[in-house]
């Protein structure tokens, strides 16, 4: 067994960074104004654009998240983001990416100001920096759990993080947009061929291979012999999986990320047309499917090999989202251990780059130039976003020692909490401006509100007798029904205004 990396596998991980880094640094020129640091001034193929999508949001949480899931739970959730995906597609084409794409927008939250006024526009762009600042600090809490079994446990999980936090930041200020797309289209690659590689050597780890994973999760009820319980048909707000609260609070999840979310919108805007950000989005959901199923084989190949060698590994102390990172470091022979450690630090980098570019992209566009000074020149601009960039850098790296701290969760369902807290009432928001014509700014400011208090609630506070905490996926669905529900009463409730005439101008031009 390996204890740590040695020499060979730490060359291998500099080698990939410093041909990324440089990669980056080759469109540092073509950063001529804002337009083309934050979307590319609209002129990248769809396809890269795709590519790029699926890369951000296929991070080192869904790397490691996804096996540790199986690790605890079995099959109980798989197949049920495909659905959600499969269902919210012609949504998002027919709702966000019909109304966002062609309108000139940096940001999907200039929308909301022209749809309702400033205040809606600058309190939808709070709730993102918050919900992508927080998702980016369980991105760098996952690389930090991911790295340190490298180091043999030499450094803490607070120093992973923060030098984790520095690489990425400085990749992501070098060459904007267009750096993180096409840097994105590589690493994707590189974490698919390591992701099946993976697969192909627990096959040859396993004694029985294949047909072992399937027999050995059958015999410890990882299998799908859940869908018989009628536990899991039910509409229960206490259980940890249930087929209706994840369908429910995933489908919803999609529509947010794949509709409202700024870093896949800024993709959007990022093509040459409606019909080319409906490729890209399509490009993403059906490239997420085969990349699942080969995470969950990763899953249940280590569950077996585990199973068959419960020498080698002290579950004890390794909790479910280390096992993977043990396996490579433990088990691969050097080099290639580094060249596995290098797909996952590639998961890590295009999800980090992109949320913090997008995380610059609000701050400017939707506070600093909107509030303060107005429009920069363009050297001025690119100054100012790259500032923003590693201020972003920073503040989210902090947060990810706030989650370590308090993290009880696996990470993929640390990031879907973090995401239900404010996701769903931005969603709704959407909704109501793009659904409805009553709906206004006073109205709207109330139910976002309300609706995350409700899924702050939910997610930290709601318990039962026996202190068990509601399904991970309830807080997002209850924070749209919520927002939608309070803001359109309170809509009708309170004078329209200036923003019920904003309102109808927007839906006569539409």
């Amino acid at each position: 067994m390996n204890a740590s990396f040695n020499w060979l596998d730490v060359l291998v991980l500099i080698v990939y960074l410093a041909a990324i880094l440089l990669m980056a640094t080759k469109f540092v020129k073509e950063q001529k104004n804002l337009k083309d640091f934050f979307v590319a001034s609209g002129h990248m193929p769809w396809w890269a654009v795709g590519m790029s999508i699926l890369a951000t949001l296929l991070s080192a949480i869904s790397v490691t998240g996804i096996p540790a899931e199986f690790f605890e739970y079995g099959l109980q959730g798989f197949g049920i983001w495909w659905i959600a995906t499969l269902v919210a597609a012609p949504i998002v084409i027919l709702l966000f990416i019909k109304t966002f794409v062609g309108m000139q927008l940096t940001t999907a939250y200039e929308y909301l100001e022209v749809r309702f006024s400033l205040a809606v526009r600058l309190m939808a762009g709070l709730l993102f920096l918050l919900i992508r600042g927080l998702y980016i600090g369980v991105v760098l809490f996952a690389s930090a759990i991911v790295l340190k079994p490298a180091f043999g446990g030499q450094l803490d999980v607070v120093t992973l993080i923060i030098l984790a936090g520095v690489f990425s930041t400085a990749f992501a200020a070098l060459g904007g947009i267009k750096a993180v797309i096409w840097t994105d289209v590589v690493q994707l690659v590189v974490v698919y061929v390591g992701i099946a590689w993976m697969v192909v050597t627990l096959v040859q780890r396993v004694d029985g291979g294949l047909a072992s994973f399937w027999r050995i999760a059958v015999a410890e009820g990882k299998d799908f012999s859940f869908l018989s319980n009628p536990e899991y048909w039910k509409l229960k707000l206490f259980t940890r999986t249930a087929f209706f609260p994840l369908l429910l609070g995933m489908i919803l999840n999609a529509l947010y990320q794949k509709g409202a979310d700024q870093l896949t919108v800024q993709r959007y805007l990022a093509t040459r047309s409606p019909k080319d950000a409906a490729r890209a989005m399509w490009t993403d959901i059906l490239g997420a499917i085969p990349v699942t199923i080969l995470l969950t084989m990763v899953g249940m190949g280590l569950f077996a090999f585990y199973q068959q060698n419960p020498d080698r590994i002290n579950l004890a102390l390794t909790k479910a989202n280390g096992v993977l990172p043990h396996f490579v470091v433990a088990e691969l022979p050097h080099g290639l251990s580094g060249l596995f450690m290098a797909a996952i630090v590639a998961a890590i980098l295009t999800t980090v780059d992109s949320g913090i570019n997008s995380l610059a992209t609000v701050t400017m566009t939707d506070f600093q130039m909107r509030l303060g000074q107005g429009p920069l020149s363009d050297a001025r601009g690119v100054f100012w976003a790259r500032v923003w960039t590693v201020i972003w850098g920073v503040l989210t790296t902090l947060f990810a020692v706030f989650i370590y701290a308090t993290a009880t969760e696996n990470i993929s369902r640390v990031a879907f909490q973090v995401l239900g807290l404010f996701s769903g009432s931005v969603l709704s928001v959407f909704l109501l401006g793009i659904l409805t014509k009553r709906a206004n700014s006073t109205g709207v400011l109330i139910g976002t509100a309300l609706g995350s208090a409700t899924a702050i609630w939910m997610n930290y506070f709601l318990v039962n007798r026996a202190g068990e905490h509601v399904c991970y996926t309830w807080p997002i669905v209850f924070g749209v029904g919520i927002t939608l529900l309070a803001g359109y009463l309170f809509s009708l409730i309170f004078p329209r205004g200036l923003a019920g005439a904003t309102a109808k101008t927007l839906h006569a031009s539409t």
